[in-house]
């Protein structure tokens, strides 16, 4: 366990089985994660998709249920293993304050299709009443590698979230 990280970022292919189950045992590593920011990246060599009945026999797992207050959610293409993922992250994480879906440019031909891949997590009973979501755009497209593009901004331990989409959307903060 690493309790004392409060900010933390990861990639995962929902789309790789295996990849995904992983999620939950190493978000078990650090129990007082304030902010988390995830990347869902996409495989061409998918193995899988778990479902929403995974995620709900999961567990419990601490940093969701007590600590996470912004989760920024990077590459949403709607598919469902990220919805499976982020309908159970909402309905377990009664801290979360705010949850930011940033889809990659030019993945939707507009922000109402956008919406339309969102509206699904409308319809669950979430942990909390004060969580508001914000739907973005990202300045770069698939594939492109917003953090790695941005290195000097993730490595700067005096700002207050290096992940803090500085590079994807041009330096907005939440």
């Amino acid at each position: 366990m690493v309790p004392s990280v409060k900010i933390l970022g990861l990639r995962v292919y929902f789309a790789i089985r295996d990849n995904a189950k992983m999620l939950p045992s190493f978000l078990r590593c650090f129990p007082n994660v304030e902010t988390l920011h995830l990347e869902s990246k996409e495989t061409y060599q998918p193995t899988g998709k778990l479902s929403y009945k995974f995620w709900q026999e999961v567990g419990p797992i601490k940093c969701v249920q007590s600590h996470i207050k912004l989760m920024v959610f990077y590459g949403f293409r709607g598919e469902r293993g990220e919805l499976s993922f982020l309908k159970y992250f909402l309905e377990s994480a009664p801290m979360l304050a705010k949850l930011v879906i940033v889809y990659n440019k030019g993945s939707f031909t507009s922000l109402t299709e956008a919406n339309s891949k969102v509206q699904p997590l409308f319809s669950a009973k979430w942990a909390s009443q004060d969580c508001s979501v914000l739907l973005l755009e990202s300045a770069f497209q698939e594939g492109e590698d917003k953090w790695l593009l941005n290195f000097k901004t993730g490595s700067d331990f005096s700002t207050r979230d290096p992940f803090v989409c500085a590079a994807a959307l041009g330096g907005c903060h939440f």
